[in-house]
């Protein structure tokens, strides 16, 4: 991305699999307009990339209007602030690794955590709420990694400091530190 423009790479005509020889394809290219706060990417299947961005705007008590772009497979689509009102500066994504087909996400914001379940709908993607926890104990840093497995009442988190199980029926969370 440069200038806002996200622009979509493929391999080569005639290229072997194991080549780095790339081209870049006209024909799909994005603006994404304001300044670059967070992103984050699906790395189990690549259908899924977060962006959020910031515009100034003085009405706001923030001081800015937020929008998440989001962009599956080949199209582009915005949220702003006004649709998810928990977008902000502090606002970090982290797609989950998991064994199951769905794609999931935790939205963090400070200590206030939520589990996502992400899907393609009719003609939108559709976010639909798993879990959510304001104040979660210990959480000491930015969560940067997080499993499911096929028992899917637990969550797994990793922040710089520590490892968290946390069970999304009860909260109750479990820590682990070195």
């Amino acid at each position: 991305m440069k200038d806002g423009t996200v622009k979509f790479v493929t391999n080569r005509p005639n290229a072997g699999a194991d080549t780095d020889d790339f081209n870049l394809d006209p024909k799909l290219e994005f603006k994404i307009e304001g300044t670059l706060v967070n992103y984050n990417q699906d790395r189990e299947d690549n259908n899924w990339t977060f962006v959020l961005t910031s515009e100034p705007n003085e009405e706001k008590e923030s001081g800015f209007n937020y929008t998440l772009n989001i962009l599956h497979c080949r199209e582009i689509y915005k949220f702003d602030d006004t649709q998810f009102p928990w977008l902000s500066d502090k606002t970090k994504f982290v797609f989950m690794f998991s064994p199951n087909e769905k794609t999931e996400i935790v939205i963090q914001s400070d200590d206030h955590i939520s589990l996502f379940e992400l899907y393609m709908g009719e003609s939108m993607p559709e976010v639909n709420r798993l879990w959510s926890m304001d104040h979660v104990p210990d959480v000491a840093d930015t969560i940067h990694s997080g499993i499911r497995f096929k028992n899917d009442r637990y969550m797994f988190l990793v922040d710089n400091t520590n490892f968290y199980k946390i069970d999304i029926k009860t909260n109750e969370t479990k820590t682990f530190t070195d």
